[in-house]
């Protein structure tokens, strides 16, 4: 797989605050708000191991029709580090019983600290145990234009800065 070459990183109460003033902002009456789509989404839940199958279904879902390269799918093995919390966390949404989107948030523990070249914006200090990344969130074709993906960054964050995070970072690989 690739390294994040190109990335950003923000201070985790700014990234909170920019997603509670987007949340909060009102639409006027003529403008659609394709987040309300779906009348009562399903909450989003902490995924574990027992939701192993159905993450990869989704992945391999998400992934099948894109050119080879364009996402870097997670391993079983990998996946199985975020469901179990060693490697960070997981979580989903689901409609009815089937998981239509899900969400990475890497979180560095004592064992698995973060490793590689830091981003700029994050002071040194801070690199190994206080920067998380948001990393793959993937929502079925089915299922998008619903919100999903603010809700899950919103989740992230809020996880995040319960762990003692003090940046968010995301970026791509080239």
């Amino acid at each position: 797989g690739g390294e994040p070459r190109l990335g950003a990183a923000v201070p985790l109460l700014r990234a909170a605050l920019k997603l509670t003033r987007r949340a909060s902002r009102r639409r006027a009456p003529h403008q659609p708000d394709h987040r309300a789509v779906a009348a009562e989404p399903s909450p989003v839940k902490r995924l574990t191991v027992a939701d192993l199958a159905a993450v990869v279904e989704l992945q391999t879902a998400v992934t099948a029709g894109l050119p080879a390269g364009f996402i870097w799918p997670r391993t079983e093995q990998t996946l199985r580090g975020y469901l179990d919390g060693t490697l960070g966390a997981a979580y989903g949404i689901a409609e009815g019983d089937a998981l239509v989107a899900v969400s990475l948030l890497r979180v560095p523990g004592s064992e698995h600290p973060l490793a590689g070249p830091r981003f700029r914006l994050v002071p040194e200090a801070d690199w190994p145990r206080h920067a998380c990344f948001l990393e793959n969130t993937m929502v079925l074709p089915a299922a998008r234009g619903r919100g999903y993906q603010r809700t899950l960054v919103g989740t992230r964050v809020a996880h995040a800065a319960s762990a003692g995070m003090r940046w968010a970072c995301a970026g791509i690989a080239l």
